[in-house]
């Protein structure tokens, strides 16, 4: 009996005790942890703000393509011979008509002589019997066989003199000579390849562009190309060019553009990126490309405002890129001039937080304004 007694009393004090520690568990959760953290001041936010503003903009179409020489060539031989002169060096600049490249003609030379001391001979014989002829001394024939013989030798000369020409590898334009791939004294066939050649004073760079940009280009316009061994250097060029159809394959329209180089400095086959640049724009809003946040719903920044109290929070924004380039972006809508844009610290940020501006940038600096095209 006693036992049992003491038993219901250990029980009671246990159930007595989970409902304390139950109770005290809610009272905690529901009303003391709540009200001390609505008793804790508002957190708020270090960020570094820009405010934007009106702007000019270079709009242009990218595209990007290999640049190539003006006029470049494989140089080459038509017939075989042993090389006897190299006059170039790899990498020379040479005009048009410079001798490059000479192969023995020591045979084709001992057959023109051999021509040329015969024509005197076969000459004097032809005028003779054209005379003689006149008077009806020689036959029709005769006069003819003479005349053949004379004119043969003529053709025959001019033939070998051809043949020399085509062992002198000659310059066919003004330009600079690539790698040379031969030896003085090497045996070449037809068609061996010596060096390029290629006129780099004008480079062509062709790009192709959506067809609905079609009405926004037009010859002449200007074109500004970057290369990646200058990559802080815009190079002037226009359009010399437009393909008067659309690529099968591609939808794409084909566009030439032409490139002063005087300086030397763009090569064959750059790869290269070209900005067809369209007419200016005023007014536009430009910031940094660090105040564009991303999520689901697309591009937002966030604006900062002072509400009643004169605090600053911020404000979710969704905006529309126009374009991104470089350090900055153009916003067509969302932004209005002189808004307080958020350019760094948007990671702890909610729309409606509190913030303050920090004393220095929290994120890398960022320029005011596009580069110029």
């Amino acid at each position: 009996m006693k036992k049992s007694l003491k038993w219901i009393v250990m029980l009671s004090i246990v159930f007595f005790f989970l409902i304390a520690v139950i109770l005290f568990n809610f009272i905690l959760n529901k009303v003391i942890i709540p009200n001390k953290i609505a008793s804790m001041p508002e957190p708020s936010y270090p960020v570094t703000e820009y405010k934007a503003k009106y702007s000019s903009w270079n709009p242009s179409i990218k595209a990007i393509g290999f640049i190539r020489p003006n006029q470049s060539v494989q140089l080459t031989t038509e017939t075989a011979g042993k090389i006897t002169s190299i006059r170039f060096k790899s990498g020379q600049l040479v005009k048009k008509g410079d001798i490059l490249v000479t192969l023995d003609s020591s045979s084709q030379q001992a057959e023109l002589d051999s021509y040329t001391a015969k024509l005197p001979f076969q000459k004097a014989e032809y005028e003779r019997y054209l005379k003689l002829l006149q008077t009806n001394s020689v036959s029709q024939a005769s006069f003819e066989q003479k005349k053949s013989d004379y004119f043969s030798a003529l053709a025959d000369i001019n033939g070998v003199k051809a043949d020399i020409n085509k062992l002198t590898i000659k310059a066919p334009f003004d330009g600079i000579v690539g790698l040379n791939n031969v030896a003085l004294g090497q045996y070449i066939s037809s068609g061996t390849d010596i060096a390029p050649l290629d006129d780099i004073n004008l480079m062509e760079l062709r790009v192709t562009i959506p067809q609905t940009e079609m009405k926004n280009v037009f010859v002449g316009q200007e074109v500004k190309i970057k290369v990646g061994a200058y990559p802080d250097k815009f190079f002037e060029g226009k359009i010399e060019a437009i393909a008067p159809g659309i690529q099968n394959s591609t939808g794409l329209v084909e566009v030439q553009v032409s490139i002063p180089n005087p300086d030397k400095k763009l090569k064959n086959n750059m790869y290269a990126t070209a900005n067809i640049m369209l007419p200016k724009k005023n007014n536009i809003i430009m910031v940094p490309k660090t105040a564009i946040s991303y999520n689901l719903y697309g591009n937002f920044v966030y604006v900062v405002k002072e509400d009643k109290n004169k605090e600053k929070r911020v404000s979710q924004i969704f905006v529309n890129i126009l374009s991104d380039d470089g350090d900055q972006v153009v916003i067509d809508s969302g932004i209005k001039e002189n808004d307080m844009i958020v350019t760094s610290g948007q990671v702890s940020l909610n729309n409606g937080s509190k913030v303050y501006e920090a004393k220095k940038s929290l994120s890398p600096k960022t320029p005011s304004s596009l580069p110029d095209l």
